[in-house]
């Protein structure tokens, strides 16, 4: 039997068989760097809309409506 060690990306959990690869892999992608709004709608339970600052700098919405 052979034993066999994978390394995987904390991200998006693509697994590499080097280490070095899955840290790359990490590396690429861009983190949330705070949350800047977030807003409900009348008597919802979720949120309608959550705004993030990523770590570049973009600004990114997100919808409820756009997930379900």
């Amino acid at each position: 039997m052979k034993i066999k060690e994978t390394y995987a990306c904390e991200c998006c959990n693509q697994e590499y068989s080097e280490k070095e690869v899955a840290l790359n892999c990490e590396n690429t992608h861009v983190k949330i760097k705070e949350i800047m709004a977030v807003e409900y709608g009348r008597q919802e339970k979720y949120p309608s809309t959550v705004s993030f600052v990523m770590e570049d700098g973009e600004i990114l919405n997100f919808h409820s409506e756009d997930c379900f």
